[in-house]
């Protein structure tokens, strides 16, 4: 009867990042769990656009005294806040 090794005793295999092609072998660091700089400026981006979309649809039914339906104002915030995640994101550099 053959014993089974405990799982501390099998040998693990040496991650590998990077594009491995042939005999030309590609190695790159192990990824941070630091946020890429695109990451944090779409953050941002949301939290702005959530709030910005807020005071722009105040502002628009206090300037024209007409009371937005909810159904437009929940849109309207939707897509304004992903214009700027969008935005934030697409414009920030690496």
């Amino acid at each position: 009867m053959s014993e089974t090794p405990i799982f501390d005793e099998i040998e693990k295999p040496t991650p590998i990042y990077g594009n491995i092609t042939g005999d030309n072998k590609v190695i790159t660091p192990a990824p941070s769990k630091k946020p890429q700089p695109k990451v944090v400026a779409a953050t941002v981006g949301g939290a702005v656009g959530a709030a910005l979309s807020t005071v722009i649809i105040w502002v628009a039914e206090t300037v024209s005294k007409i009371d937005i339906p909810t159904e437009v104002e929940g849109a309207s915030v939707i897509l304004i806040t992903a214009g700027l995640t969008f935005a934030a994101g697409y414009f920030k550099k690496n």
